[in-house]
C-alpha cells in the first residue's frame, strides 16, 4: 500500500523543508545508506508546482550526495495541484516531514501536512526553529553537550536506585571456605565484593615449639602449639643453628 501525505502551502512564500524515509537520518550509523534530503523552493501565484519539482530532485539526487545514500528513485515521488502538493511513498514503513534549517519560510507561511494514508491528525508547521542553545555529541557511553555562540549548556539532573535490600560486612574470616545459604522466601540475587589481604600485611604468628629429636646428630622438631602438629623438622648446622617457619633458632650447650 502506497503511503500518501499531502503539504498545504497557505500563501505564496519560500519554503524550507526536510524529509525523512524509514527513520534512516544523514547521521549516525544510517548516514551512508539516509533517505533523508531537504527543499528550499517558492510557490508563487498559489501554484506549488516548483516545490514538487524541487522535492522530485532530491529524491533522485539523494544517492549520489556526498557520503553516500540510498536511492528513493521510483520508491518516492511528488506531485503538486494548486498550493497542495502530494507527496506518494510506494515502499517503505515511515515519512517524517519538518522545517529543515533555522525557519520554515521567508516570511509568514505555513504547511500542513496531512497524513492521507493512515488517517492520522493533520499538523501545520508554523513555530519557526529554535536553537536549544547547544550541541550534543555522544562518544560511547558519554553524551557531551557543547555551549553554542549564544546559547548556555543544559542542566543535567539524574537519580538511580539499588537493588540491594540488605548488606553484610565480614571481617577476620578464616583461611576456609565461605558458603552462603539463601532461603526459599524473597528475592534471591546475591552479589559480593571482597579484598584480599595485601602481601606486605604482617601476620602473627601462631605460637610453636620446640623439641629435640635426636641430640646426637642434631636435629630437632618445632610443632604447632595449639594443634601439636609437626610443622618442620631442622638439622642443626656447625654454629648450632637452624632456619624455619621464618625465625631462625640458636642453641647453647648441649642438647638433650
Amino acid at each position: 500500500m502506497n503511503n500518501t501525505v499531502t503539504l498545504t502551502f497557505n500563501g505564496d512564500d519560500t519554503y524550507n523543508l526536510g524529509f525523512i524515509l524509514d527513520n534512516k537520518p544523514n547521521s549516525g550509523s544510517t548516514a551512508a545508506t539516509d533517505k533523508e534530503f531537504s527543499i528550499s523552493a517558492a510557490m508563487s501565484g498559489s501554484d506549488a508546482t516548483a516545490i514538487a519539482n524541487a522535492i522530485n530532485t532530491a529524491i533522485a539526487a539523494n544517492a549520489s550526495e556526498s557520503g553516500g545514500g540510498s536511492s528513493l528513485s521510483g520508491i518516492a515521488s511528488a506531485s503538486a495541484n494548486g498550493n497542495v502538493v502530494t507527496l506518494t511513498v510506494t515502499d517503505g514503513t515511515s515519512l517524517e516531514v519538518s522545517r529543515s534549517g533555522s525557519t520554515l519560510s521567508t516570511g509568514t507561511g505555513t504547511v500542513t501536512v496531512t497524513p492521507v494514508t493512515t488517517g492520522a491528525a493533520a499538523k501545520t508547521l508554523t513555530e519557526p526553529y529554535a536553537s536549544p542553545g547547544y550541541d550534543l555529541t555522544v562518544s560511547g557511553a558519554v553524551v557531551t553537550a557543547t555551549k553554542q555562540t549564544s546559547g548556555s549548556v543544559p542542566t543535567v539532573t539524574a537519580s538511580g536506585s539499588s537493588l540491594a535490600d540488605q548488606g553484610l560486612k565480614l571481617d577476620n574470616l578464616p583461611e576456609e571456605e565461605l558458603i552462603i545459604f539463601l532461603g526459599n522466601s524473597g528475592p534471591r540475587r546475591l552479589t559480593m565484593a571482597y579484598d584480599e589481604t595485601p602481601l606486605t600485611t604482617p601476620a602473627i604468628h601462631r605460637d610453636i615449639e620446640i623439641r629435640v629429636k635426636d641430640a646426637a646428630n642434631k636435629i630437632i622438631e618445632i610443632f604447632d602449639v595449639e594443634t601439636q602438629t609437626s610443622v618442620a623438622t631442622r638439622t642443626l648446622d656447625s654454629s648450632e643453628k637452624a632456619t624455619a617457619r621464618g625465625f631462625t633458632f640458636g642453641f647453647r650447650g648441649v642438647l638433650d
